[in-house]
Order: C-alpha cells, then structure tokens, then sequence
C-alpha cells in the first residue's frame, strides 16, 4: 500500500499535465463546432483533473527511489496513451485511437488515419502529444508542477538522464522546459515568415521540434511545395534532434564550447554531406525523367534533388517526414 501511496503522488501530477493539454483542442474543437469532440476534451481534461487534484494530496512516508520511478515514467507513458486515445472514438475505435495516442506520445510518427479526414481539434491533439513526448512529460511535470526533493532528483535521472545544469532538479528541469518552448516559439515564427498558415504551423511545429513528424497532410512539408519552407523545416529538424541541455551553453562564454561539441558537429555535418549526396543522386535519377516541372509529379516520377536534400536530416533526426 505504502508504495502505490509513493506512486501516486507524483503520477497525479502527471495527470494534471495531461489535463492541462486537453484545453488547447478543447478550444480548436470550441471554434471550429466539432461538438463531440468538444465533449470528450472536456470530459477528459476534467477527470484527469480531479483525479490528479486527489492524488497529488497523498503523503508517503519516503520519497521515490529512482528503481521506483523508471516503471512509474513507463506508467505514465502507458497512461498518455490509452486515455489520448478516448478523444478518438469520434473518428475509430478504440484501438485506432491507442495507436495514434502512443505514437504521438513516444513521437513515433506513425498513423492510421488519413490526416485531411481527421476534425482540427484531433489534428492539434495528436501534434500536441508528441510536443509532450518530445520534452518528457515527466520532465513538464517537474518544471511545473512536482515539488523539489529526492522524488524529483529520481524522476529527472529516470526520464533524462542525470545530466543537471543548474544543482536544483527542478531548475534543471525549468530551464530544460525553457529551451524546449523558445524552439517552438521560433519555429512557429519561422514556419508563419515562410508562407505557412497560423494553424499548420502550430501543428507541424510541435511535431518537428519533438521530432514526431505528424502533419495535417498525407504528404507532409510536400504539400507546400516550397524551398523556403523545406529550408527552416531542415533546420527546426535538426535543432529538435540536438540534446536540450546543449541549448543553455548559448550564453556569453559558453558558445565555443557549444561549437566544441562532438555530437553537434556530427549531427550537422552529416546531415549537410548526406544531403548534398542524396540531392545530387536523385538529381542524376531524374535526368532521364521526361515531365516539364508539373505541380505535382506524377506517381512513379522519381524525387528531386531539393526533396533528395531533406531526407538525411529527417533520418539524422528520427523525423518521420
């Protein structure tokens, strides 16, 4: 008893995020007058909540050891997915549903629905979770909710590693939230000066600095047909993929060690070799092609090279673009 009792503290904390992530859909569902949808938004943002607001008022006797909170961050996992997947039984069942919450969860990227057919609201939900996925849900739980101590120092070290930037875990986690929301920010600001509208880009930017790759279109950044916006995907790929705690060497002293970085430097210059490579062989394949540049290829027409140039950082990135 007394260890669910240490489980159940923190996971009502978690619960509470959960709860919280519902009122953005709950809103595009609001104003777009996808009712039912609605319903289930707010259905399950406030169950979440109450049962988070009870479970957060547990007082264990000791605090989580970090053996205790690597299955408590599986748990809660498992948890994201199946009740992300109850806002889908408007669309599928509720295996359809699971699948699309865990993927969009763990930023797998993989789907069973076609995404033109999907109502806004879900279309934003699903993105949305793979934001969460993308920062750790457990990390968003410390850097605004769960208060300091040793159960928190034992979450960090399970969810992230035990890499701690500023002695407190709870900073440490704040400023690893920071990093993870100014990206999304400049992405969002990127992905608008580029061309692309209000909407999609708050959904394909989610997905892109998690490294998820849902889209609201069955082909993705294709649909846009647009170099510009390919470039600052590219980029927002890559910046997704860098390990966050990185981000905070981007002050004054701190930014040759930044250059300095091993795993930056590999990231970076493989992705530019490879693209360089795979643009010019997809180039050299559609030498023989005879179309006169429609707006759209022909099935079977073989990639540009400008598309050949993407897909190293989406493969450096884990972006299922």
């Amino acid at each position: 008893m007394e260890s669910l009792i240490r489980l159940g503290s923190p996971l009502g904390y978690l619960l509470l995020v959960l709860a919280g992530s519902t009122l953005p859909p709950a809103l595009v569902a609001g104003l777009a007058g996808e009712w039912q949808e609605l319903v289930w938004f707010l259905a399950l943002g406030a169950g979440a909540a109450f049962l988070g607001g009870l479970a957060v008022r547990m007082r264990p006797s000791r605090p989580l050891t970090e053996g205790e909170a690597l299955p408590l961050t599986a748990l809660a996992y498992l948890l994201f997915s199946l009740l992300g997947a109850l806002p889908f039984l408007t669309v599928g069942s509720f295996l359809d549903g699971w699948f699309e919450a865990a993927s969009g969860i763990t930023t797998t990227g993989l789907s069973v629905f076609t995404p033109e057919a999907l109502p806004r609201s879900l279309t934003l939900f699903r993105s949305l979770y793979q934001w969460l996925g993308g920062a750790g849900i457990v990390v968003i739980s410390l850097a605004l909710l769960l208060p300091p101590g040793r159960t928190a120092l034992a979450l960090y070290s399970a969810e992230y590693g035990g890499q701690n930037l500023a002695g407190s875990v709870k900073l440490t986690a704040r400023r690893v939230a920071w990093v993870y929301l100014s990206l999304t920010g400049l992405g969002f600001l990127g992905y608008v000066s580029a061309g692309m509208g209000p909407f999609d880009a708050g959904v394909h930017v989610l997905s892109t600095i998690s490294t998820g790759g849902f889209s609201p279109y069955s082909d993705s950044i294709g649909h846009y047909a647009s170099p510009a916006l390919e470039g600052v995907v590219s980029l927002f790929m890559l910046t997704g993929a860098i390990s966050f705690p990185l981000f905070w060497l981007l002050r004054p002293g701190k930014v040759r060690a930044l250059l300095r970085e091993r795993q930056l430097l590999a990231l970076f210059g493989l992705s530019l070799v490879l693209g360089l490579l795979v643009g010019a062989g997809m180039g050299s394949l559609g030498q023989g092609s005879s179309r006169a540049s429609p707006p759209s290829p022909p099935p079977g027409s073989p990639p540009s090279p400008r598309e050949g140039s993407l897909r190293p950082p989406a493969g450096c990135s884990w972006w299922a673009w």
